[in-house]
């Protein structure tokens, strides 16, 4: 049976949307806000699990705790993540029972100060991290937009693979509106000739 009054409350100021699902239970699916100046709040209950017990017998309903839903909203996510350290992570965590901003800003600012001082060093891991790929393949395939995040939140403005060239000339696919750079002959999506002149120079095997 569910205990309405069981509640935790996941506490967020990583500024972009996180999106958690936890197939077999409900509800299993949760969302935390970005961070937009305020910490972003995600109360959450208790979540149940259905057992099967048996051809002829109804299911088992198991209830979870609202702690372990939280626990594990916030430890699948982290884990997820490349460069996290126990130090150097997004600034996720959980708290017990149905937190408040104002309760949270007042009687929690210590949590608050280790999110902000841990999300700051695993930002500075995920650029260190880019930088040494860049260095490495010149590419900006191995860049992952959360390192580009990462940069920017930093202030970093300077960084060669913080833009990638593609983006600032590409063009619209005449046939299929697919977004494509201007150097593209043939679309790859839908195989259009979007440069007749250039195609007729090519050369096929």
């Amino acid at each position: 049976m569910i205990d309405v009054q069981d509640k935790s409350t996941v506490v967020s100021i990583f500024p972009l949307l996180i999106k958690e699902e936890k197939p077999g239970i409900f509800p299993g699916r949760f969302t935390i806000l970005p961070c937009n100046g305020e910490p972003s709040l995600l109360v959450v209950g208790q979540s149940v699990h259905h057992i099967d017990v048996g051809e002829d017998r109804p299911q088992l309903e198991m209830a979870i705790t609202s702690s372990e839903i939280a626990r594990s909203i916030v430890d699948d996510f982290i884990a997820a993540q490349i460069a996290t350290t126990e130090d150097a992570k997004p600034g996720l965590t959980w708290l017990r029972g149905e937190i408040t901003l104002a309760e949270l800003k007042t009687k929690h600012m210590p949590i608050l100060a280790a999110l902000k001082a841990a999300q700051k060093m695993w930002y500075l891991a995920l650029v260190k991290m880019a930088d040494d790929d860049w260095q490495r393949y010149r590419k900006h395939s191995v860049i992952s937009d959360v390192e580009r995040f990462a940069a920017r939140d930093l202030g970093y403005t300077n960084k060669e693979w913080l833009i990638i060239p593609s983006l600032l000339t590409s063009v619209s696919c005449p046939a299929c509106a697919t977004a494509i750079a201007t150097t593209v002959i043939v679309c790859p999506s839908c195989r259009c000739i979007v440069k007749p002149e250039e195609y007729k120079k090519l050369t096929f095997a």
